[in-house]
Formats: C-alpha cells, structure tokens, sequence
C-alpha cells in the first residue's frame, strides 16, 4: 500500500513567520496614520450619519433663537467621576452680537458633549449659531448650518430674509 500524499500544502514555518511579521507591521502603520488624523488635524468635525442636511430656513424654524456671536470662556465640565478622560461636557460662553432670531440674553451657554457630535468653538471668530433649548442652556446640532461667519455668512443673509418676510 502506498501513502497518500496530501494535496494541499501546509505552509512552512518560515512561511508562517513571514506572515505574521507582514501582519505586524501592517498593523502599527495603520494605527499611526488614523492616531496622525485624529490628533494633528486643526480641528474635529462631527460625524453626520443621516444624510439629511437641513436648510438654513428649516434649521432657523427648529430653533429657539439663531445668533452671530463670539466665544467669551470654556469650561470643561467633569459631570461623571467614571469617564476615563474626566470630561462630560464643554460649557461655552458666547458674547451674543447681533440677535437673527429669537430673543435670548446677550451671553448665552452653549453646552457640547464630548462626543464626536460635538460643536467645537475656538476664540476670537464670529459664528452664526442655531440654538436649541437644553435646560437652562443651549445646544448647537453639529450637522446643521452653524458655523464660521466667514464660511457661513450666506446664512445670516437667508436667516435675515427669513425674519424680515415674518415681520
């Protein structure tokens, strides 16, 4: 009788560590370019997964008040002792300067979840802001018009249509 030969080959141990090493250094390359995306890029944008984008005018309606305003302070809110970064939330203050719609106080709080939803603001620029109510504060939806006065200006000419057509 006569041995079977198998037809399938096994890899050789050389083989084998080859791949695991081709693996291995797959692997931190990888991690090095994402870690270099999240922690070297200007600033965090929020994930939109919906798809929906709303308009300006559909926003403004949704929303309490919609302001143009510039960030005073931030204050980083520690809520709950078991979060491993000991950050809940962000508390800015924005100096109100001009009001589009709606009435609210000229400094506003705007509270921003450290989640990847949330809306970052940086000192020393002018943004227009949707607010919506949360509590005694206010939050901004990250996937909405809210932005930069420079690269949203156009909302504040549709948000200021939009309230001359009410009057």
């Amino acid at each position: 009788m006569s041995k079977m030969v198998s037809r399938h080959r096994r890899p050789s141990s050389a083989n084998s560590s080859r791949c695991v090493k081709d693996v291995k250094m797959r692997i931190p390359k990888f991690y090095f370019c994402f870690l270099s995306l999240v922690f070297f890029h200007g600033s965090a944008n929020a994930l939109c997964l919906n798809g929906h984008a709303l308009s300006v005018q559909e926003e403004a309606k949704n929303s309490v008040a919609v302001i143009t305003g510039i960030l005073q302070q931030e204050r980083i809110l520690s809520e709950d002792k078991a979060d491993p970064d000991g950050v809940t939330a962000i508390l800015y203050t924005v100096k109100v300067v001009n009001h589009l719609k709606g009435i609210v106080r000229n400094v506003v709080n705007i509270r921003a979840e450290n989640t990847s939803s949330r809306f970052p603001l940086e000192p020393k620029i002018e943004y227009i802001l949707f607010l919506k109510p949360n509590g005694n504060d206010f939050v901004i939806d990250s996937c909405g018009n809210s932005g930069p006065l420079s690269t949203h200006g156009n909302a504040v000419a549709e948000v200021q249509q939009l309230s001359s057509a009410v009057k």
